[in-house]
């Protein structure tokens, strides 16, 4: 695995969680200031491609990645944006295996609602 690759890696695993590719260069630059923005993306994408992190895609937002890879799902806020981990839904995971015998699968769910801070803010 090649060192930028390793850094985004760890920036994803340690930062903050659902972390966009610009949040990872913003923090990549600190540690190697001449890397570029191409070079994040692609290594973003080529570690969600290989299943060391997860890619969450919301219509009409920037791409996020999660370090969590156990099955969950995600709460959006179609006002700030803000997302978080949905961890306690009822997920049909058995059956999930016992069809697919074996196979990778991925599940998304993304619920979106208006946090309570965006419901006190004035608009």
């Amino acid at each position: 695995m090649s060192k930028n690759k390793k850094l985004c890696l760890r920036l994803v695993r340690e930062g903050e969680s659902h972390v966009t590719a610009e949040q990872v260069w913003e923090a990549a630059r600190k540690e190697v200031p001449g890397i570029v923005m191409a070079t994040v993306y692609n290594n973003l994408n080529a570690l969600a491609a290989e299943g060391l992190i997860s890619r969450i895609q919301v219509a009409n937002t920037k791409d996020r990645y999660d370090r969590t890879l156990s099955p969950h799902f995600h709460l959006v806020c179609d006002r700030c944006g803000s997302m978080r981990d949905l961890m306690e839904l009822p997920v049909p995971t058995e059956q999930m295996d016992l069809l697919l015998e074996g196979d990778r699968y991925s599940l998304e769910l993304i619920a979106h609602h208006i946090c309570k801070s965006c419901q006190e803010a004035p608009l």
